[in-house]
């Protein structure tokens, strides 16, 4: 997952998306979500990035963070704000990363906050 994320190969991420869905790893296990959501908004699939995410049983940090990420890398700063609000809304209190994530964000969509 980690590979595929790092040279978004959106082919390549439904290969390996597949291949665990069928696979004997729990997907409810927060680091496996973890990843895929990560491969998934790297690569492209928003979609499937946004129906991990929400299927989550309990999102923390990092999966708010790998979701806005992916949001601002595909042009929706917009909604990586709006889920950063979601994220201080639900309880999490963001970090450095957190706070570098969305100021990435706003950046490249030239929102002021």
């Amino acid at each position: 997952m980690s590979a595929c994320s790092q040279i978004g190969s959106l082919e390549q991420a439904k290969w390996v998306d597949s291949y665990v869905s069928q696979s004997s790893l729990d997907l409810h296990q927060v680091h496996v979500l973890a990843a895929l959501i990560d491969m998934n908004a790297k690569c492209g699939n928003m979609g499937r990035e946004t129906m991990l995410f929400e299927k989550m049983p309990k999102r923390d940090l990092i999966c708010f963070c790998s979701m806005i990420q992916g949001l601002s890398i595909h042009g929706h700063g917009v909604q990586a704000v709006s889920l950063f609000r979601r994220m201080i809304n639900e309880g999490i209190t963001p970090d450095d990363v957190a706070f570098t994530v969305i100021l990435n964000a706003c950046s490249h969509e030239g929102i002021v906050v």
